[in-house]
């Protein structure tokens, strides 16, 4: 998988597209690509869910 914003992937983003299902910029985990690396306010509102999250409500 890949980072939304970069052809590489990093942990991070591929965290989060392999446990959440959505892909993610570079250095972000658990929120959309909306969501921008060191800009903490555009995470409002930008989270996913994980797997993890829906086996506990399971």
């Amino acid at each position: 998988t890949y980072n939304t914003n970069a052809q590489v992937p990093d942990s991070a983003g591929t965290a989060t597209a392999y446990l959440c299902g959505v892909k993610a910029n570079e250095g972000t985990v658990g929120v959309t690509a909306a969501a921008v690396r060191s800009q903490c306010n555009t995470t409002q509102g930008n989270e996913v869910t994980s797997i993890l999250k829906w086996a506990k409500d399971a």
